[in-house]
């Protein structure tokens, strides 16, 4: 897992500062080490995936002791305060693995509003809404919209909702 530090533009896509990119993204990009050397990326490895030591209510969820949360693809604006106060604890390699999904899975590695796989597979098979998809990327409904109108991913109409299809 890469931190962007700077934003940039590579392979048509445009990288904001404090967003994160999967090792198998930048793995493909030929000036990598540039980006490295350049600091426009930082490897953060698996640094943002937690237990929980003390309950709390965080993101919509009651969190228990012993949940694993894994923040690699969003990003919690109260992140270093539940650490210090000591909710969370980082996840050691182990654990990661345990909870991670398996790499042969049928879900795309990076889940992401510039990965087709990962959209067409949960909007169109899995009949997730756009909300869902949003909260679960962690962005604007708007952005997910706009990415599956980019894809050319077909979009279910109103009529869809009545007939209860969804």
């Amino acid at each position: 897992m890469y931190k962007v530090l700077k934003p940039f533009n590579a392979g048509g896509i445009q990288f904001m500062r404090e967003q994160y990119v999967d090792d198998a993204v930048v793995d493909h990009w030929a000036n990598k080490r540039l980006f490295i050397n350049k600091k426009f990326i930082v490897s953060e490895g698996d640094q943002h995936c937690y237990i929980v030591k003390k309950a709390f209510f965080g993101d919509g969820e009651n969190r228990t002791a012993g949940d694993f949360i894994d923040l690699r693809w969003r990003h919690w604006r109260n992140e270093r305060a539940l650490l210090k106060a000591g909710n969370l604890r980082h996840a050691t390699a182990e654990e990661v693995q345990e909870f991670s999904p398996p790499r042969n899975s049928d879900l795309p590695a990076q889940p992401g509003l510039d990965n087709r796989a990962y959209l067409a597979k949960r909007y169109v098979a899995d009949e997730y809404s756009g909300p869902k998809i949003a909260k679960e990327i962690g962005c604007p409904v708007a952005k997910v919209y706009r990415a599956l109108h980019k894809f050319s991913i077909p979009m279910r109409g109103p009529a869809d909702y009545v007939n209860n299809k969804l």
